[in-house]
């Protein structure tokens, strides 16, 4: 599989570019998620689905709105309502666009602390890929929004669950 991690913010780039250099089959990139072609786009956010901010929220704008809904409704019919860390989805808003795998880094929107949720998240969202048998996978860095994380860090996180 060939994974795409982008981001925005020079600083979260830099540290991605850091961590995963010298790896064959991860590409890193400063642009947004939602430009990139991949057979999934992977997103972290929190336990219950709300897509509310950030990369989540223009996710859930380019599927006009139909992201966070389904999102949603995989969380309650397969997860009774709340989606651990560690744990992920996966939903197709639309045919012809890519599919989504959402994993947690955290129950409710808040920073993640000394915590190792990214790297669950990140783990989650590549074994969700894998079994589905996506060729191309792309995702933001996890964390270093709502969460707080350093983007070292979650640099760090990440490469160890691609690891």
């Amino acid at each position: 599989m060939k994974i795409t991690i982008c981001d925005l913010r020079d600083d979260c780039v830099s540290a991605l570019d850091a961590r995963f250099k010298g790896v064959a089959d991860v590409t890193i990139r400063k642009a947004d998620l939602t430009k990139l072609k991949a057979d999934a786009w992977g997103t972290a956010g929190n336990s219950f689905g709300d897509m509310g901010g950030g990369v989540d929220r223009a996710i859930d704008q380019h599927f006009g709105g139909q992201a966070q809904r389904l999102v949603q409704e995989a969380i309650r019919g397969d997860f009774f309502g709340e989606l651990p860390v560690g744990s992920a989805v996966v939903v197709r808003p639309d045919a012809k666009q890519p599919a989504l795998i959402y994993a947690p880094t955290m129950r409710v929107p808040g920073r993640l602390g000394p915590t190792i949720n990214a790297y669950l998240a990140a783990r989650a969202m590549l074994m969700l890929a894998v079994k589905n048998g996506f060729a191309t996978l792309a995702c933001p860095v996890f964390g270093t929004g709502v969460g707080g994380l350093m983007p070292q860090d979650a640099a760090d996180q990440m490469f160890q669950a691609h690891r």
